[in-house]
């Protein structure tokens, strides 16, 4: 991890040539190869190499009557040429043995990082194609901005950083990595020690997408990668994780009626991370966590909280304004004697502190000047006293690029997306971090779970290492996720693309000392201690060009395992009737079939009976429903009586529309389309709004009332999979782990 190799091609001295150029030696060495040796002449020999090899340049010319010289002269010339050719000859063999394994140029690297100096020593490649290599990787370097590094919090781990200064509501990183639903997670006994305990810290049991909760009655969201690494800090927020779409979810990627794939991977796009606050290079990204969690965090480990730095901000600001810039009298004032230990710890201790504190309150207040001064001095006292500052040339050597690939159509039909090369990477490169979160039973992740008759089983299974002798499944965290199958083995069914083979594989991070410890203990150990230890990283086994697919080898069996699936997948429709998938029915935006009557409820509207309609619609206006009794017999009424009695009128241009500035979350709520209406921008319908289940009961729901909207724009209007109904519900569906090879998989973790 953090190889960075030398670029002397790049260098003025790398781009001089040779005194009296390097025309005769390339001459020299076509003769060589010719074994045309009697044709080697004087003139061959350019004036720099035979200075080079003493023999001074005679301005007058030499009388032939001197055999020995001229004798001396040519077997010089002769044993310099051969020389010359074998040092060229050794170094393009290195070279062609380095596009197969690396070896050459990766011991180079290690040379290098170890301050082994090489030049002259034979083993560097040619140099045209070593500085074009060295250059393309320091350009492609230079292009990354987000870097999985050790955490500026002391002992906080690893973290991730910007290498770049970022704006508040900038664009940090697209979607990079799927989000995986989780159904109806057992919370039993069995199934917290097995894996819910560990999970729970990272998955996302609140701000669940909608299209996510409407898939069962119960429903988590495993995000990987930007969703799930960042760290939180009890004051710092300056990162924001979003939907990238209103609706992040692709179900036309397969057809269920023709794909045994249909089920397999996940259709959620996953979500777009997003600055929250504006950030200088070198800062690394904290994730805001729930307010009971980080409470607990404060008093379980004795570290500050929000109230804490509020507190010394307050504090700081007293003593810099009573005492000015200097530090001598502070200990002395009785405000600090108010202050928690905890709190205490964070106040400055030297006149470097201070002064480092105040110039960071400065600097906030001009990025931010709205926010109070007391605001800007807790921000600058997080800052400087709370975390250790990263270079971003320490960010750079000892962390990990977090977007060397990116999601994309993949060249496996079946797969959908896959993890496209965002730049150039050189053979040998730690292209993807990823932290494992381990489940020490398998069975867990039945459904229901430890049941063995169960047929079925959460999807994360398929995004989850482990072996066929071995009860305990490794998940990564990261986008190493995106990584999809291939193999020589079979390259019909399993196609690497233009590639031909795999380009990467996993391996155990070396440079994670806890990692290590964990690579030791046994199943039942990890289960007693909780957390996770286990790191492992994605290496290119080649070089990888910008724009290719990066694949891995998923094993034996799991290829096997899908083959027979295959042999034995049936649709799960008789008929002939085509699918349309939901994102393109939405896409259509098609007329809109009308309820008969307001009371339905979850109604389907089109692909047999498997899709219900949502609103995009965001609660207000309580008080309209004070005027009204509980539990009205609206039911009974006939659909104007109720649209005229309940009925609240907005223009498409009010809070219904689904865009950033309405409804940017693409918050939706079940809703029955009770009538069509025409108005000057098009299509509009009278709705009934439905209670979500996912937000808090609303008036009209707590009276029993109908909550109707009139002129409901129809592009706010989609269609969502009734619970239970989408692919990843679909019976016998294929459920394989990435198989680990015996090599890099301990002994003791085979328990089967």
């Amino acid at each position: 991890m953090g190889m960075r190799r030398r670029e002397n091609s790049d260098s003025p001295k790398g781009k001089q040539k040779p005194k009296g150029g390097q025309k005769d030696g390339d001459e020299v060495q076509d003769r060589l190869l010719s074994s045309d040796l009697s044709s080697i002449s004087s003139s061959s020999m350019s004036s720099s190499y035979k200075q080079s090899w003493g023999v001074q340049k005679n301005t007058s010319p030499r009388p032939v009557h001197y055999p020995c010289y001229r004798m001396r002269s040519r077997v010089l010339k002769i044993a310099l040429a051969l020389l010359l050719s074998g040092l060229m000859i050794i170094a393009m063999v290195a070279w062609e043995k380095n596009t197969v394994d690396g070896s050459v140029y990766n011991s180079i690297s290690e040379s290098l990082n170890k301050g082994t100096n090489i030049q002259g020593g034979g083993r560097s490649p040619p140099p045209g194609v070593r500085g074009d290599r060295s250059a393309k990787k320091r350009r492609s370097r230079d292009t990354c901005s987000v870097y999985f590094a050790p955490s500026s919090i002391p002992g906080g781990g690893m973290g991730l950083f910007t290498t770049r200064p970022l704006r508040n509501g900038e664009l940090i990183m697209a979607p990079d990595s799927p989000s995986i639903p989780v159904i109806d997670n057992d919370r039993s006994d069995a199934s917290m020690k097995a894996w819910v305990a560990l999970f729970s810290n990272y998955w996302w049991a609140s701000g669940v997408s909608d299209t996510a909760a409407f898939e069962a009655d119960n429903v988590i969201e495993f995000q990987t990668g930007m969703g799930g690494l960042p760290n939180s800090h009890g004051y710092l927020n300056n990162i924001a994780i979003l939907p990238d779409e209103f609706i992040p979810y692709d179900d036309s990627r397969l057809d269920r009626t023709v794909d045994p794939m249909a089920g397999a991977v996940s259709y959620y796009t996953g979500r777009k991370s997003v600055a929250a606050d504006d950030m200088e290079a070198g800062e690394e990204f904290f994730l805001r966590y729930p307010e009971d969690y980080m409470r607990y965090i404060s008093e379980q480990y004795d570290i500050p909280d929000h109230e804490d730095y509020e507190s010394v901000g307050k504090v700081v600001s007293y003593m810099h304004k009573t005492y000015g810039g200097t530090i001598e009298e502070w200990e002395k004032d009785e405000n600090i004697g108010i202050l928690p230990q905890r709190a205490i710890r964070l106040l400055p201790r030297t006149q470097s502190d201070l002064d480092r504190i105040i110039m960071s309150a400065e600097r906030t207040h001009t990025a931010n000047a709205n926010a109070s001064a007391k605001k800007n001095m807790a921000v600058a006292v997080a800052k400087e006293m709370s975390l250790e500052k990263k270079s971003i040339h320490m960010i750079r050597e000892t962390g990990i690029c977090m977007d060397n690939f990116v999601p994309g159509k993949s060249s496996n039909p079946r797969a959908g997306h896959g993890a496209i090369a965002n730049r150039f990477m050189i053979a040998g490169d730690v292209i993807a971090p990823a932290p494992m979160l381990q489940i020490t039973d398998r069975d867990a992740l039945r459904m229901p779970a430890f049941d063995p008759s169960a047929k079925n089983l959460q999807l994360i299974l398929n995004y989850c290492l482990g072996h066929n002798r071995s009860s305990l499944l490794l998940c990564p965290n990261s986008n190493a996720n995106l990584i999809n199958h291939c193999s020589d083995r079979n390259k019909k069914s399993h196609p690497c693309g233009k590639t031909g083979n795999p380009n990467a594989k996993y391996q155990w991070a070396q440079w994670d000392e806890t990692s290590n410890e964990w690579l030791k203990k046994t199943i039942k150990e990890m289960e007693e201690e909780g957390g996770h230890g286990l790191v492992m990283e994605v290496v290119a086994t080649r070089d990888i060009l910008e724009g290719e697919e990066v694949f891995i080898d998923y094993g034996q069996d799991f290829e096997e395992a899908w083959e027979i699936y295959v042999l034995d997948w049936e649709s799960p429709y008789e008929d002939n009737e085509e699918w349309t998938s939901a994102k393109e029915v939405n896409d259509k935006l098609a007329p809109l079939r009308i309820a008969p009557n307001f009371s339905e409820k979850y109604k389907s509207t089109d692909n047999r009976g498997v899709f219900f309609t949502g609103c995009s619609y965001m609660e207000h206006d309580e008080s309209f429903w004070e005027r009204f009794d509980s539990d009205e017999p609206w039911n009974t009424m006939e659909k104007d009586q109720i649209i005229v009695k309940y009925g609240k009128l907005y223009e498409i241009e009010d809070m219904y529309r689904l865009d950033e500035e309405h409804n940017p979350l693409g918050d939706f709520w079940p809703c029955v389309v009770g009538a069509s209406e025409e108005n000057d921008a098009g299509d509009a319908y009278v709705v009934r709004i439905l209670q979500s289940k996912t937000k808090p009961q609303t008036a009209w729901s707590e009276k029993s009332l109908p909550r109707i909207i009139r002129h409901f724009p129809r592009a706010s209007i989609q269609h969502f999979y009734l619970p239970y109904h989408s692919d990843i519900h679909l019976p016998h569906v294929f459920r394989h782990s990435i198989g680990l090879s015996d090599d890099i998989f301990p002994d003791i973790w085979k328990n089967k």
